[in-house]
């Protein structure tokens, strides 16, 4: 039995008040603020609202104890079922193998198989999988190409929780309490669909698909895999992730669904960085490009922060700059041959690119979004009584005018 587990108890006791049950109920009770979100970009902290000291109040060491003693809970309530590891070549699931196979050292196990999701990688991530893995770990590929994604589920992008608000009023029916509070009525402001984005609704205007599945395709076969997983998510992530964290820990345990242990959920990504640089890891060359995240290289989610960090002067170009850069081939597939283009300029992005068919078609999309908006009132008129065929009596006459009226705005 060597040092962590020689030592087991005595750490336990040390860090009781820091258990992770305490952790979350005081977040729950109010006893401690919300984390806020935290990004971290090659070390250079960035912080979104007021600064909170929630993540930063437990070291390192306390985290990586904390982790281990859930993934030695976690293969112990097996009692010898096995398990794999979700591993997407990313510096994350390189750190979470790294801790997982410790623990395994330490009680006599045999190593969990790595469990892959063949995504849409960059050539840098590809190369990595394929010489950072055995012959005994699985690859599952996606269940639907990209061409069949954009054209029957749709293109990722915003975010999920806005794709999946954007796709809810563009397609559903039935619904009206929650499509009513997506569009601000009935104060529920944490649903409302942000002010900028009102143009995606229009179905002829963005006349293309968007959603929140995207996902569900690339990795479902993964996520639904009845193998209980390791999965190497964080808490500072997205308010989603922070949320089922809050509701069900680290540890999860669904009824007809795979069980899982997230271990890294307190982590920062600072911590990632300084545990390889303490464990001495390797990692992925892709980071070495610039870029910040290893997941396909067409997913719009998330794109706008990277723009925050840009003008922030915190990183020089987002993950279509840096495709451009690094791999124009496989750039000129996803937006100009599958279309991602159009989606991103309505997004508000222009890429730093210099390619003139690119320049052209963005000058030409920004014309008509500015023409979009000069004739709003006609426009939104005729969201909202599509929206109405589906939804009949969704809302009064004065609550539609409200709406038009809240939504309102003039481009510059």
């Amino acid at each position: 039995m060597n040092y962590f587990f020689q030592n087991f108890d005595s750490w336990i006791n040390s860090i009781q008040e820091k258990s992770e049950f305490n952790i979350r109920m005081a977040l729950i009770t109010n006893k401690i603020k919300l984390p806020r979100f935290t990004y971290e970009v090659s070390n250079k902290k960035i912080l979104k609202n007021i600064e909170s000291k929630f993540l930063k109040d437990y070291s390192l060491e306390d985290k990586i104890i904390l982790a281990k003693i859930r993934i030695k809970e976690f293969i112990e309530k097996l009692q010898g079922i096995e398990t794999s590891i979700s591993f997407s070549g990313g510096k994350d699931s390189c750190v979470l193998r790294h801790l997982v196979h410790q623990v395994q050292d330490e009680l006599n196990l045999k190593h969990s198989k790595c469990l892959i999701a063949a995504e849409f990688f960059h050539p840098e991530t590809a190369k990595f999988l394929k010489n950072n893995t055995s012959k005994d770990d699985i690859i599952v590929a996606p269940k639907k190409t990209w061409q069949q994604i954009i054209n029957e589920v749709g293109y990722p992008i915003i975010s999920k929780q806005i794709a999946q608000k954007i796709n809810h009023i563009r397609n559903t029916k039935n619904h009206s309490k929650y499509i009513r509070a997506i569009l601000g009525l009935d104060n529920n402001k944490f649903a409302t669909l942000p002010l900028k984005y009102i143009h995606f609704l229009d179905k002829e205007f963005c006349n293309y698909k968007i959603s929140h599945k995207c996902c569900d395709y690339v990795k479902g076969n993964i996520k639904h895999d009845k193998m209980p997983t390791f999965i190497g998510t964080t808490i500072q992530e997205s308010r989603l992730r922070r949320n089922s964290w809050l509701k069900t820990g680290c540890i999860v345990y669904e009824k007809g669904k795979p069980n899982m242990c997230k271990p890294l959920s307190l982590f920062t990504d600072n911590d990632i960085w300084n545990y390889i640089k303490m464990n001495n890891i390797k990692i992925s060359k892709i980071y070495d490009l610039g870029y910040t995240r290893s997941g396909c290289v067409c997913c719009g989610f998330g794109l706008s922060l990277e723009e925050e960090l840009k003008k922030k002067k915190i990183i020089n170009f987002n993950r279509f700059e840096l495709l451009y850069r690094s791999n124009k081939n496989l750039f000129d597939v996803f937006l100009k041959k599958y279309g991602m283009l159009k989606p991103i300029v309505d997004m508000g992005i222009k890429l730093n690119v210099d390619d003139e068919w690119i320049l052209k078609e963005y000058k030409k999309r920004e014309k008509q979004l500015i023409d979009w908006y000069e004739s709003y009132d006609k426009n939104m008129n005729k969201i909202l009584d599509e929206i109405e065929t589906r939804n009949p009596k969704i809302w009064t006459k004065e609550e539609r005018e409200w709406i038009i009226k809240r939504y309102k705005r003039k481009e510059k």
